[in-house]
């Protein structure tokens, strides 16, 4: 597939005398959050708000300061994240491209908004009417698989993985579940 970068605006939501910055970002859903060079954190006088402790691709441990908050977006869509102050080069993880619900098309090595939702970003969260329950009462609901089994489903998932990226020598993959 090869790396995949996009145009992104990023700002600090809490001056809005500052301008947005546009930044070409290096795209990695094998990362998990953004990543600002300084130089973006100080042009858009981003707060720092604690160091915490990374590992990179290649196994190294760094302590990095945190900030935020920043505003992203892509389009007419955007998020609200931390980042950490690491880097040469503006990185964007698998957090804020699932909050603006946002996929990589690998074939065209490009981002876009996804195609089952290309108004409004979309996700999936707790019903409304969930409600916690301690592990006796669970015990009592019963495992789902159990209870299919009872009533005679006979769905068995089948897991494949499958090869999504590389990305600065780390191999990116997606477990996908389907069921036949």
């Amino acid at each position: 597939m090869g790396l995949v970068t996009a145009t992104f605006s990023v700002s600090n939501p809490r001056d809005s005398a500052i301008p947005a910055i546009a930044v070409d970002a290096l795209v990695d859903t094998g990362a998990m959050n953004l990543c600002l060079p300084a130089r973006i954190v100080a042009q858009l006088k981003l707060e720092e708000l604690e160091q915490r402790e990374v590992t990179l691709a290649d196994g190294g441990r760094h302590r990095v300061p945190y900030v935020g908050p920043v505003k992203v977006g892509f389009g007419q869509r955007g998020c609200f994240t931390g980042a950490f102050v690491l880097g040469e080069r503006v990185l964007v993880g698998a957090i804020p491209l699932e909050d603006m619900d946002l996929v990589i098309d690998p074939a065209r090595r490009r981002v876009t908004v996804n195609p089952a939702s290309p108004e409004i970003p979309s996700a999936i969260v707790m019903h409304a009417g969930a409600r916690r329950v301690s592990a006796g009462q669970a015990r009592e609901i019963g495992n789902p698989a159990e209870q299919r089994a009872q009533l005679g489903e006979q769905r068995q998932p089948v897991c494949a993985q499958r090869r999504v990226g590389v990305v600065d020598h780390h191999v990116v993959e997606e477990a996908v579940d389907r069921a036949p």
